[in-house]
Formats: C-alpha cells, structure tokens, sequence
C-alpha cells in the first residue's frame, strides 16, 4: 500500500534549510577534488584557453582545383587571393573573402551558397589548435 505523506514547513524553516544545505554543499566541494556523482574534477578557476589558427595558400589551390573552382577568375586574381591567405589569418570575414572570391571566380556548376563555402573553408582547410593556460 503506497502512502503519501505531506510535510508542511513554514518558509522561514525552508529558507534556513536551504541556506544550511547550501553550504554543506560547498563545503563538500571545497574538501573534494572530484564530483562524487561522475568522478569529474571540479574547476575552482577556468582556465585560459587561445585558440590558434592558421590556414595556408597550398591548401586552398588544392582545395579549388580538387572541386572545381576558380575556373573563371585570371591567373593574377587567382594569385591574388593565394597571397591574401598567405598574408591575413583566418578570420570569420577573411574566410568570408576568400569564399565569396572563389565562387566570384566559379563557374554556375559549382555555386554554392556563401555560407557553405565558408564552412567548407571553416572545416576542411583551417587548421587549428588550443593552449590551454
């Protein structure tokens, strides 16, 4: 037989309950170095993480020739672009150029939306890497 007990407690012995169960939390996690519930280690600080990134001008030729692209743009404009890339990091609005350039430059076989190419950009052809501090 299941029974349903009711407990009725006024809101200031709630408030102190709450408040007392707080800081045995905190106290908990103080003294412990890992959660008892999934054995992850407790961050008293976040770190500083930088994110590295780079992209290099070989690999957007290989990109553009892999795919297709770059089929209606001159050699100058070609060479243009492969420079800039040596040149500028890879920033939302740089990667941002280089695509809106590739499709410029691209046949109507292979236009693509901006964002795809941005992502394909984005994904396959910026390396990066993490320092964690």
């Amino acid at each position: 037989m299941n029974r349903e007990i009711s407990l009725h407690i006024c809101a200031a012995d709630k408030e102190q309950m709450l408040e007392a169960l707080s800081r045995a939390a905190k106290e908990i996690m103080e003294e412990c170095d890992e959660c008892p519930d999934c054995n992850m280690p407790f961050m008293k600080e976040d770190p500083k993480i930088i994110e590295h990134t780079q992209w290099f001008a070989d690999e957007i030729r290989n990109f553009c020739l892999e795919e297709g692209y770059f089929t209606e743009g001159k050699i100058r404009e070609y060479e243009e672009m492969l420079l800039f890339v040596d040149r500028n990091d890879p920033t939302p609005m740089n990667i941002y150029r280089v695509a809106k350039n590739i499709l410029a430059h691209s046949d109507q076989e292979h236009q693509r939306g901006i964002e795809y190419m941005m992502r394909d950009i984005s994904v396959d052809l910026v390396n990066r890497h993490y320092e964690v501090k």
